[in-house]
């Protein structure tokens, strides 16, 4: 869908103010009756910004030094307003992953599906879900079980995961992109995303 680009001369959130912002528009019914419209992380990237789950509060600057013990400091990738890091899938084949903190499930790409053993020739595992998002329009949707997805310190498992053809954003981006990690992997955590030192931090 097509949007004009728009200028904001400032936007605020709580005590951090944007100046010149460039915002789109979207029409989408849904959306609209469950939110005014959507920002990125990277909006707000000269701050330390956290996104605590379990408490439901978005902070600024937060000291995520406070308990090591705690946190793990996870190396990211930025790419313009993207932020990935890397997750190994069942303790072997590792990846990029975009993070997508308005994600509410995780899926792999196809060639990670691939990587676990499901492709579309595999029995049953094909499934049409008219799936379109960041990764365009996905085509055949693969089901993928028993996935764990992990970092150094952190892990989820999925009885059954969705894969779909991720192709055309890695070419864009010149990258492999392995799937995306959202809410079901991130929701135990408050998730700091550090833009100056490139890193994602994960706190309990």
């Amino acid at each position: 869908m097509e949007s004009g680009i728009y200028r904001i001369d400032s936007l605020t959130f709580g005590g951090i103010e944007v100046r010149n912002l460039p915002v789109g528009t979207l029409s989408d019914p849904l959306l609209g009756e469950l939110a005014d419209g959507i920002f990125s992380t990277a909006t707000f990237g000269r701050e330390l910004v956290s996104i605590d789950y379990p408490d439901s509060i978005i902070e600024f600057n937060v000291d995520t030094d406070s308990d090591d013990s705690l946190s793990e400091r996870v190396p990211g990738w930025f790419f313009s307003n993207l932020a990935f890091v890397p997750l190994r899938l069942n303790g072997d084949f590792e990846g990029l992953f975009l993070l997508d903190t308005g994600a509410v499930t995780s899926i792999l790409s196809h060639k990670a599906a691939a990587a676990l053993g499901v492709t579309e020739e595999t029995p049953g595992a094909g499934v049409s879900l008219g799936l379109a998002g960041i990764g365009g329009e996905s085509g055949l949707a693969l089901t993928v079980p028993a996935v764990t997805l992990s970092t150094a310190q952190s892990q989820a498992s999925f009885p059954l995961m969705i894969a779909i053809d991720m192709d055309e954003i890695s070419q864009t981006l010149g990258i492999e992109v392995s799937g995306i990690v959202g809410y079901d992997f991130l929701k135990d955590y408050r998730v700091s995303i550090d833009f100056d030192n490139a890193e994602v931090i994960l706190s309990r």
